[in-house]
């Protein structure tokens, strides 16, 4: 995903197209988008604590809600780096089963003692795996996102947890999407940008019921649903309200896409205009971060290494590389602190708050700090 220099001329260049259905209200990708590159490296949760927390509050929030009894029986699907076993593990629930596709992942979750399969869930996985017992609860955490035909891991859901278990899936919520022209998070590798109207009749279709859902502040707006087999279990009414909020919003009419992308192209020009006049008034700006959607962000504002000379990422396996298509090199955090930039662009905006504590702690005091999204804003010193 991010190449070295020597291999950057080699890179493929493919269009973003989103697209949506007016009988399910599903956003999606082009059919003709490339698949995903293996990213590599390390888990959010290692580098961040705010994924971290999100990812321990979940495990706990399943706990709570009694959607897993003591000792049940899970199977994860690619959650992130498979990080959620563990967190699972250290609450006493060590019987999970994780599928993973990606080699750079299968290979560190096998090196972890993980119980591992490679492969993608769809019915006929499933049901070889459920073979001897149902599990107790399939898990989900932006995985669907990354399917090309979200219908082939609902169909496997569906046969993974049998007539009593459960289901509980993570996506980011193309609400929030929309209301913040947050285009950033379309990018290669993430197909799906589903509403609770779009997940709901997907999950019909493949015999499942949303029996609950909520909405989640990660990634600047994620949605949280629960799935059961149909008329298995009582449908919360918070599953209405959020279906009658998404509504209202327009969701169910052509008019909040157009509005999209009305936003998106004030926020790309917003953005470009902020940094074109840092550089005209000798101001050295300076990135933070190499997220997947980082590559959206610079490469829909045009913007090069001349109005961005570097970016700063925890990732070690990132240094060195290059954010596809911008060229713009990847180098470790201490590079910010030895160059002493005016501006830090933060391109890992939804963590902003977190990245400006830290970048302060670590002798950043003198500079301001640029959030792109929802809306341009600079945080002074």
């Amino acid at each position: 995903m991010f190449p070295t220099p020597a291999e950057a001329d080699d890179v493929e260049r493919a269009a973003l197209h989103v697209a949506v259905c007016t009988t399910c209200w599903w956003m999606q990708l082009a059919d003709d988008t490339p698949d995903e590159p293996d990213a590599g490296g390390p888990p959010a949760t290692e580098t961040s604590p705010t994924i971290r927390a999100h990812a321990v509050d979940l495990v706990g929030w399943l706990i709570t809600e009694q959607l897993v009894p003591p000792g049940g029986r899970i199977l994860e699907l690619a959650s992130h780096g498979n990080v959620l076993a563990g967190f699972l593990r250290e609450r006493g629930l060590t019987d999970t089963t994780t599928i993973e596709h990606h080699s750079s992942a299968l290979a560190a979750a096998r090196s972890s003692g993980l119980r591992v399969v490679d492969g993608r869930l769809d019915a006929a996985l499933a049901g070889r795996l459920a073979a001897d017992r149902p599990f107790d609860l399939a898990l989900d955490t932006f995985d669907l996102a990354h399917r090309r035909a979200p219908g082939d891991e609902l169909a496997g859901i569906a046969t993974a947890i049998g007539e009593r278990g459960v289901a509980v899936i993570e996506v980011e919520h193309v609400l929030p999407l929309l209301e913040g022209a947050r285009f950033d998070s379309v990018r290669h590798g993430h197909f799906a940008y589903p509403s609770l109207l779009g997940l709901r009749t997907a999950a019909q279709r493949a015999g499942l019921d949303v029996t609950a859902a909520l909405r989640t502040s990660i990634y600047g707006g994620g949605l949280r649903v629960v799935l059961a087999r149909r008329n298995a279990r009582a449908i919360d009414p918070g599953v209405e309200r959020l279906l009658a909020e998404e509504t209202e919003a327009g969701l169910a009419s052509v008019s909040a896409y157009d509005a999209f992308a009305l936003r998106v192209a004030g926020a790309i020009e917003a953005l470009r205009a902020h940094l074109v006049a840092a550089r005209a008034a000798g101001r050295l700006v300076a990135g933070y971060g190499a997220p997947s959607r980082g590559s959206t962000l610079v490469n829909a504002a045009r913007i090069d290494r001349q109005l961005l000379p570097f970016t700063a990422d925890v990732s070690a396996a990132k240094h060195g590389r290059e954010i596809p298509g911008a060229r713009i090199p990847i180098v470790d955090p201490s590079e910010l602190v030895r160059r002493r930039p005016d501006e830090v662009l933060i391109l890992t905006w939804t963590i902003a708050d977190e990245v400006v504590e830290q970048l302060r702690a670590a002798g950043l005091r003198d500079c301001q700090f640029v959030v792109p999204l929802p809306e341009l804003r600079v945080i002074g010193t």
